[in-house]
């Protein structure tokens, strides 16, 4: 068996190896929705809600792959970025209902 130091070892290389995969994947998903060249950049500031606002949410975001409960779990639900930009508080699970309305 194992004593405990290796067991601790082993503890925080698996809890190192899931910090690490949980960050490249996030970082794939976010960076994609909001980073592209051909996302419109903004100069200057405008009133929050406003006709200019939600415009600007469909214009500076991106979706992707969507429709399937499955792709959207491995997404985390971040590919309805345009969604989430429009209702903020709506929840992951409206994302699939809402996205027609976009």
């Amino acid at each position: 068996g194992m004593d405990g130091t290796a067991m601790f070892n082993t503890a925080m290389y698996n809890l190192l190896l899931a910090e690490i995969l949980t960050n490249v994947h996030s970082f794939i998903i976010v960076v994609t929705n909001h980073a592209g060249n051909d996302m419109y950049r903004f100069r200057d500031g405008c009133k929050p809600f406003s006709g200019s606002f939600f415009l600007r949410q469909i214009l500076a975001s991106a979706d992707f792959d969507m429709g399937t409960d499955g792709v959207d779990f491995m997404h985390g639900w971040l590919n309805y970025q345009i969604e989430h930009h429009l209702w903020p508080n709506l929840s992951m699970l409206s994302y699939q209902k809402s996205a027609p309305l976009v």
